[in-house]
């Protein structure tokens, strides 16, 4: 038996809840094993700073052996856990029967869903704005994702700047906090614009110091001290707040800074901000607020000089942050080490300084051949004239580097204009594969002289090519049918644009295409002159037959996939080839209606011993149509003279 309690909803009044608590911790009669789940508990702890100890006493008041059978699950936000009641819950059952786990942090499907529920029309779309914008920190903490959810919802769109974003986040996470229970600590609660400004100096100190951690009366003994920065040496003084007037920053508020949700509990008395993008973010707005001089900036940010001064990889992205407030940082990372720009909101800079930072990137990879540029930060390079800067370097004899580079910022910033550049380096077969694929990739709307030259690498030797080719033109410039006959299976060693595309097939095809996808994998699996990947057309067989029961199956589909397994049937060899295991495994689990396929199995110490397919099709109305035990026999006759699916030739 389960039961629940809401710890939201136990109110203020000690005895109520420990009403509550006694009612769900009441033993069942005669259950041998019994759960309890207590949700919410950081919600009811905010009305009743002791909740946690009045579960403590519900359970000592258990005997033995209900406290034995009892299944306990507690829910509560990892910032909100109260630090003694792991402690308490171990006395009551062994060591390893009580486990404190996190949430990790959320995927990308997580924020889909999480879009989806609150009505976005496009949650995919949503989630590529984040990536884009750079605030995936932000998605993948549940408070800040909702916070952003409910912004974008009631505005229509993101902040306008990366940094106002963190900015909301951050007073977000300062609003949530929790309530210590000893009344002589539950001052007046500072706001959330002052423990913001608190936070920025627990940021630099721990950005800039050689502290790993926060520590509020750490002994000094332990091993994680000499790491550890002690919070009363941050405890003086006032900080620039709103609009520049001083908010004080003492224990007080330093202390409540603790209990709120920006910093992550390490244990008792120890803490880290809940991300280092934060960290970051607030160190950068310390060195603004504080108006620090250049000349300390340079020597907190950058080490080296001339040709090989840079900023420390630890502090790129404050410096990153930095340049988006200040004109010497921005001015001094063009020159010395732009790579750290990608990281900052360029889209917010004027076009101007945006075509000086695509120069700056593209004099980098001409002088020194390790650069490397991060694809996924490109796109905020794009201007009006960036075309023009880049079709220069885009022909075959530009140096490799900087071919790789230029083309790179060309496939992010979907430029059409570049489409003849692009189309002409991925036709050169002299060419680097890696320049060509992602040359076709960065094509944008492509007019029919452009498709019908694209049309043409659907031939090229290179899978990879190849690949690239498909991806771009289905499905408005080709059939499923072209799209499918064309697939190459990929190299066996490499995982690239070819296995990628391999991977992703199955899950493009939908509901509509059912029909001309069995049409295909039928023709593929019973001629082998076709010429088509025989791995695929198992896969495409599989995923239509899925579809296809979650419909009305003509007899006509029952036919065609039934004519697709014998085909299989007759070719042994094939279903000995490793990379067909899976493909058949997801075949065999498939069906439609009646129509059950069993999986080709029998692998022993020894290796493959026997693969023999056992397939019993049975038609809608359960009438068996075809059974094969060892190799198919010819089935019976099916109504209207239609072509016989036994032997080695299939029906047309």
């Amino acid at each position: 038996m389960v039961r629940r309690l809401n710890l939201g909803n136990c109110g203020t009044d000690a005895s109520r809840a420990a009403a509550k608590l006694g009612a769900v911790f009441q033993p069942p009669a005669e259950a041998t094993e019994w759960h309890v789940l207590l949700d919410g508990l950081d919600e009811g702890l905010d009305d009743l700073p002791d909740l946690d100890q009045l579960i403590v006493e519900q359970l000592e008041d258990l005997a033995d052996e209900a406290r034995r059978s009892l299944r306990l699950r507690i829910s509560c936000r990892s910032a909100r856990w109260p630090s003694g009641l792991e402690t308490d819950l171990r006395r009551f059952w062994p060591a390893d029967a009580v486990e404190v786990v996190g949430l990790a942090p959320l995927s990308r499907d997580d924020v889909v869903l999480a879009a989806d529920t609150v009505g976005l029309e496009d949650p995919t779309a949503f989630c590529r704005v984040v990536q884009q914008r750079g605030l995936v920190a932000l998605a993948t903490h549940p408070m800040t994702l909702r916070q952003m959810l409910t912004s974008y919802t009631a505005r229509g769109s993101l902040p306008d700047s990366t940094a106002e974003a963190y900015h909301e986040a951050c007073l977000h996470l300062c609003k949530e906090i929790r309530r210590p229970k000893r009344t002589e600590l539950r001052r007046t609660q500072a706001t959330a614009e002052t423990l913001f400004a608190a936070a920025a100096r627990v940021a630099a100190a721990l950005q800039f110091g050689p502290y790993t951690a926060l520590v509020d009366g750490g002994s000094p003994s332990t091993e994680s001290a000499v790491a550890d920065l002690e919070l009363s040496r941050l405890a003086s003084g006032n900080e620039p707040g709103p609009l520049g007037s001083p908010v004080p920053c003492t224990m007080n508020e330093l202390s409540q800074l603790t209990e709120s949700s920006l910093l992550l509990p390490l244990g008792d008395y120890r803490w880290a901000f809940v991300h280092k993008s934060y960290r970051e973010f607030l160190a950068a707005e310390f060195l603004r607020a504080r108006e620090i001089q250049p000349a300390v900036e340079r020597e907190l940010l950058w080490i080296g000089d001339g040709p090989s001064r840079h900023v420390l990889p630890a502090h790129q992205e404050v410096a990153a942050w930095r340049s988006n407030t200040s004109t010497t940082v921005f001015e001094d990372l063009l020159r010395d080490d732009p790579l750290v720009l990608l990281l900052a909101d360029l889209p917010r800079r004027t076009e101007r300084d945006r075509g000086r930072v695509v120069e700056a990137l593209l004099a980098l990879l001409k002088s020194d051949d390790t650069i490397r540029l991060d694809n996924t930060t490109l796109h905020r390079l794009d201007h009006p004239e960036i075309a023009d800067q880049l079709r220069p370097h885009l022909n075959a004899t530009t140096e490799v580097n900087l071919l790789f580079g230029a083309v790179g910022m060309a496939r992010a910033c979907r430029r059409p204009e570049l489409t003849p550049d692009l189309l002409a380096l991925a036709e050169d077969q002299d060419t680097y594969t890696d320049v060509r694929v992602s040359a076709l990739l960065g094509i944008t709307e492509p007019q029919t002289e452009a498709v019908e030259r694209m049309r043409a690498l659907m031939n090229d030797d290179s899978p990879e090519v190849v690949a690239a080719a498909l991806r771009q033109l289905w499905p408005h410039h080709i059939t499923l049918t072209e799209f499918l006959g064309h697939a190459r299976d990929p190299e066996p060693d490499l995982i690239g644009r070819a296995y990628m595309l391999r991977q992703e097939i199955p899950e493009l095809i939908h509901a509509t295409d059912v029909d001309e996808a069995v049409n295909w994998a039928r023709n593929t699996c019973c001629d082998t002159t076709e010429g088509g990947s025989t791995t695929l057309a198992v896969a495409v067989l599989a995923r239509a037959v899925s579809l296809a029961g979650q419909a009305s199956t003509p007899d006509a589909l029952l036919s065609e996939a039934a004519e697709a397994l014998v085909g299989l049937a007759d070719r042994h060899e094939l279903l000995l080839r490793q990379h067909v295991h899976t493909p058949l495994q997801d075949l065999a689990a498939s069906a439609v209606h009646g129509l059950l396929l069993s999986a080709w199995i029998g692998a022993g110490s020894r290796g493959v011993q026997q693969r023999l397919p056992h397939v019993p099709l049975l038609r809608s109305d359960g009438r068996s149509t075809l059974a094969a035990t060892g190799r198919p026999h010819t089935p019976p006759a099916r109504s209207g003279g239609g072509p016989d699916p036994s032997g080695s030739e299939c029906g047309s």
